[in-house]
């Protein structure tokens, strides 16, 4: 049996490469084949004998693992994406050692894919959990709170928003149909502990929490620069509210390098950028806000284990724990690499690709032009402010992450 991984295709099921390529690649990644995104390589279409791929899609597809994806016999990115979230689910939910989670349909995966289409097993996928919807209501409540809101911040948000990625409060939506990453901001107006250099120094000490097709995951990360990191005392922090982002590309600068690990999935916002406002000395006090600014350098991507802060404004998520559908942690320590130099044999970006896998497998489109992913930013004391209690125990689910 042929392993299928990124790249494989069935004989004659596709006719122009470099057009289905152009609706996942920016820039020239397109004439370069496919991303193989842990190990810096590229790899081209592979045609395998037969339909392997496709009757691959249409399993994943009836287990729930591919809802949305295109039974094309192409197995591209959201195919790997199918695999890995497959991969990560046998592994954590039912204990099955399948010798690593890397999106790659070896004689162990598709065993048990086999095993569970012929027993006719679905993923518990769609009827939405109580975490999903306690959440969902929280938020559709912080709505009404922020519409009447004085606050500098959202006066700004609300004046600034047309043409940016941010939404103005009228137009924050919370529907179960799309894509929501929440991002809890801690401590907004706190200096942290100072390095060796007398600087502060913000660690990844915020919550990301992930509601798509009726689930809750919850990751630790940061939505906060690190002043090592951006490198200037007036560091951009990216307001409270409602922002669109795409699936794209991070650290495309780094393609010079053809061995670079640096280039991989994440997701970069949309029209001239989210609005920002530039904090002094890392503090983020509302009361002072004068002027906020669009930046299109804001992205959402990986930062690591979770050991280092590597933002410098964008919107980081670690890789070593996430609590899962089932507000279980799972502990991806003993795989999950803490650099970019740590990617190597079976050392992933751990959290970040459940988070990837799980966006790219649920969205309708997955490409460029495809679906937005919707990012709500708020502080950790907007979650008191629900009545149907917290988004998240901000406390017992750090600790729970850390």
């Amino acid at each position: 049996m042929a392993v299928l991984r990124i790249g494989c295709c069935d004989s004659g099921s596709i006719a122009d490469r470099k057009g289905f390529l152009s609706g996942y690649h920016m820039w020239n990644l397109t004439s370069r084949g496919f991303r193989g995104e842990r190990d810096g390589k590229w790899y081209g279409f592979s045609e395998q004998a037969g339909t392997p791929v496709r009757r691959l899609q249409e399993k994943l597809r009836a287990m729930g693992f591919y809802p949305f994806g295109a039974v094309d016999g192409i197995f591209g990115y959201r195919t790997q994406s199918s695999v890995r979230l497959f991969q990560e689910f046998v592994t954590v939910a039912g204990g099955i050692d399948l010798g690593g989670v890397d999106g790659m349909s070896g004689p162990k995966t598709q065993a048990i894919i086999d095993s569970w289409a012929k027993a006719g097993k679905k993923a518990p996928w769609g009827k939405p959990s109580p975490e999903y919807t306690q959440a969902m209501a929280g938020l559709r409540q912080l709505k009404q709170h922020f519409s009447a809101s004085r606050l500098q911040g959202i006066s700004l948000l609300n004046k600034d928003a047309a043409g940016s990625a941010s939404r103005a409060v009228a137009d924050w939506t919370f529907d179960n149909s799309d894509l929501h990453l929440v991002g809890i901001r801690r401590n907004e107006n706190k200096v942290f502990i100072a390095d060796d250099g007398g600087r502060p120094r913000r660690m990844n000490e915020d919550l990301f929490i992930l509601l798509a097709n009726g689930k809750r995951l919850v990751f630790r990360g940061s939505t906060n620069p690190n002043p090592r990191v951006a490198g200037r005392p007036d560091q951009p922090f990216i307001l409270r509210g409602q922002h669109e982002f795409y699936f794209a590309w991070h650290k495309l600068a780094s393609l010079s390098n053809p061995s670079s690990t640096r280039v991989y999935r994440a997701f970069k916002p949309c029209g001239s950028g989210p609005l920002i406002v530039r904090a002094k000395d890392n503090l983020l006090s509302e009361k002072s806000f004068e002027s906020v600014s669009a930046n299109n350098s804001i992205n959402i991507h990986w930062s690591g284990a979770g050991t280092v802060n590597w933002s410098a404004g964008c919107q980081v998520v670690a890789g070593q724990k996430y609590i899962d559908y089932r507000n279980e942690v799972v502990d991806l320590t003993g795989r999950a690499a803490r650099s970019y130099g740590d990617l190597s044999g079976s050392k992933t970006r751990g959290a970040y690709n459940v988070l990837l896998d799980a966006l790219t497998v649920f969205a309708k489109d997955a490409r460029t032009s495809g679906d937005r992913l919707l990012y709500t930013l708020l502080y950790e004391k907007d979650v008191q402010r629900t009545k149907a209690g917290e988004l998240v125990d901000f406390d017992e689910t750090i600790k729970r992450l850390s």
